[in-house]
């Protein structure tokens, strides 16, 4: 009910037929109420208190807010009055409605434009993404590095029941790419793996997950690629390794310089060591990195997510391990696999006398994938060279050179031309039940000169094909062929 105060100028809303209040507790009101349908007066002076309340609000909110002054004649039979007074509210409540629907509609309709405007820019965004992603730009860059100290290493113990240790990142979350573990010794008759963990402190939430075999961990550098580059804000960001060996002695990694800052020291369930682990963190710019490592396992632990998780783009960090297999014949000649951009891209230069330069990724080709496809071309040159791409057994012996026997998977040697890009893929018709390596080679073709010739190999993408997938089989593919020595 309102009450006007003619000498206050001053009107009052409260319920009807309450006409105490609780002094100070009154709310002055700016805007016009949206849980009125209509004013109601029943006598002149009444619905002049009425008109003098609308043009208060209509100072402060807009017209169409306002709500509509109804008339009754409090003369009239009640029956009619009520008649009267129901078919005006009933009056108020569908202009509201229409108006409630009209407004819905119209927001419905912004939506569909926001909800359009939102997926064009996502797909945008993803077309920007792959193609950065592709072209490896802008380049990762180191942002911390931690050289090996000359006999510093930590191996789990037994005794002190050491499995674990932990390691505080110097560096935020945001924009971590690569994180390199430096490997001090391994024994390869030992069985197990090594997991490898980023997490949140604050949170725990985890970043990645990496499961490498002792059996396939490197002499010297371990790059670990991160799925994506972390788009979310800065976090600061743990390490955890755990060792789990079922035969044989456990690798050790290597440890850094004495380390001051206790909180940067390696942790363990014996304490501090005084070190830190000798690591490498490159970064690079969020959003421009969608790549996978052969370790990688899915976050959540689920079947499907892992199946994707571990194929895509192989990283730099798997990509900078390349191993040259053809050695130099005199030590003057200069190296003829060379990584470049930190495994951006690889170089295999031609040999003078035609034979062939080969270069392996060791334990790269995961089980879930059945194809390999890679990005070619020849730099700088009008010699025309022939690639060959391959899926080679674990057992594969330098020493020996590709022999035909442990070929799963193979090219076959592809001429391209120079200076344009080409794409040449390995498949085999079932899946492996274990890693597998693989490996490049480049020739020259007949009559062509090696000089200048910079034969590059820029992306290596796994896939899993479903029309070639026939679980159980490891079978080789029909394009095997024998290469010499």
């Amino acid at each position: 009910e309102f009450d006007y105060d003619f000498s206050l100028h001053q009107g009052k809303i409260s319920l009807l037929g309450k006409k105490y209040h609780k002094p100070g507790k009154d709310i002055e009101m700016q805007l016009a109420p949206n849980f009125c349908l209509g004013l109601l007066g029943f006598s002149e002076s009444g619905k002049a208190e009425l008109e003098k309340l609308s043009n208060w609000w209509l100072d402060r909110s807009s017209a169409q807010s306002l709500h509509p002054l109804m008339e009754l004649d409090a003369e009239r039979d009640i029956s009619l009055l009520k008649s009267d007074f129901w078919q005006q509210m009933y009056q108020q409540m569908y202009q509201q409605n229409s108006a409630l629907a009209t407004r819905i509609t119209t927001l419905q309709q912004q939506y569909l434009a926001l909800r359009t405007l939102h997926e064009d820019m996502q797909n945008a965004f993803a077309v920007v993404e792959d193609y950065f992603s592709q072209a490896k730009l802008p380049a990762l860059q180191l942002a911390f590095d931690n050289q090996p100290s000359q006999g510093k290493e930590i191996t789990p113990n037994e005794l002190a029941n050491l499995f674990q240790l932990q390691q505080l990142l110097p560096v935020s979350s945001q924009g971590l790419a690569i994180v390199e573990l430096h490997i001090a010794q391994r024994d390869e008759r030992a069985t197990g793996y090594l997991q490898v963990q980023l997490k949140a402190c604050e949170d725990n939430t985890c970043f990645a997950i990496w499961q490498i075999p002792y059996q396939q961990l490197p002499n010297g550098w371990l790059g670990l690629d991160l799925p994506t580059i972390d788009l979310g804000r800065k976090r600061d960001v743990e390490l955890i390794v755990e060792w789990h060996t079922y035969l044989g002695s456990a690798p050790s990694l290597s440890l850094g310089s004495r380390q001051t800052i206790p909180e940067f020291q390696v942790s363990t369930s014996g304490g501090t060591e005084g070190y830190s682990l000798a690591y490498r963190i490159w970064t690079g710019l969020p959003g421009t990195r969608k790549v996978t490592n052969p370790y990688l396992l899915s976050v959540n632990n689920n079947s499907v997510a892992r199946e994707l998780i571990s194929l895509g783009n192989l990283g730099q960090g798997a990509m900078a391990r390349v191993q040259e297999i053809t050695p130099n014949k005199s030590i003057e000649e200069n190296s003829y696999v060379q990584v470049i951009d930190q495994g951006a891209k690889i170089l295999t230069a031609p040999r003078p006398d035609g034979s062939p330069t080969i270069a392996m990724l060791p334990f790269c080709f995961p089980p879930t994938a059945n194809q390999v496809t890679a990005t070619v071309m020849t730099e700088n040159s009008d010699a025309k060279m022939e690639y060959a791409l391959v899926v080679m057994n674990q057992n594969f012996n330098p020493e020996e050179g590709l022999q035909e026997d442990l070929i799963v998977a193979s090219s076959g040697w592809v001429a391209v031309e120079s200076n344009i890009p080409r794409q040449i893929s390995a498949s085999l018709n079932g899946l492996l039940e274990e890693h597998y390596h693989i490996v490049i080679a480049t020739r020259l073709v007949a009559n062509s000169r090696a000089s200048y010739a910079q034969a590059y190999w820029l992306n290596f993408n796994l896939a899993h094909n479903l029309e070639m997938s026939e679980p159980g089989l490891a079978a080789k593919a029909e394009s095997a062929i024998a290469y010499g020595n």
